[in-house]
């Protein structure tokens, strides 16, 4: 988990926040950790994203996760994006992805680190925007409903 100085300190801030944010990679874990200021496990890969999504899920059913895709605009079938969603629908979660501009897409932006490279503000912007990105997470993932999916 970045930020926490070990394993026990990172189950103590997983046990202590209502939501866990799993990013693809771990610069977008990091710029996610410090902005979203909620706990944050990199996947390391789109691969990874299911298996660490289901193994948080198995262990803390009580947990709102937040999958953190890239978008992989420039590859064939997105599969930043799809490996994302599909994590998030596995374990009721919700995937979020950043919103880029026509200038950042020409420039190959694909996921959260790229915006805080170029403006930290503009992270915080979208996490906050994103449909009040803490409050609208919890209330998704202890809703009675555990068979939604929502992307942002």
């Amino acid at each position: 988990m970045v930020g926490a100085p070990n394993g026990a300190a990172a189950l103590q801030k997983i046990a202590m926040s209502p939501v866990v944010v799993i990013a693809e990679g771990y610069a977008t874990a990091a710029t996610l950790a410090e902005h979203g200021k909620v706990p944050t496990l990199a996947a390391y890969d789109s691969g990874n994203l299911l298996s660490v999504a289901t193994s948080i899920r198995e262990r803390r059913p009580d947990k709102a996760i937040v999958i953190a895709g890239d978008d992989d605009h420039r590859i064939e079938n997105n599969p930043g994006r799809k490996k994302a969603l599909a994590a998030a629908e596995a374990v009721a979660g919700v995937a979020i992805f950043p919103n880029f501009s026509a200038e950042q897409r020409a420039q190959g932006f694909t996921d959260f680190n790229d915006l805080w490279v170029q403006n930290p503000e503009l992270v915080s912007q979208q996490l906050t925007s994103t449909k009040t990105f803490e409050t609208r997470l919890i209330g998704h993932s202890l809703a009675a409903d555990k068979d939604l999916a929502i992307s942002y």
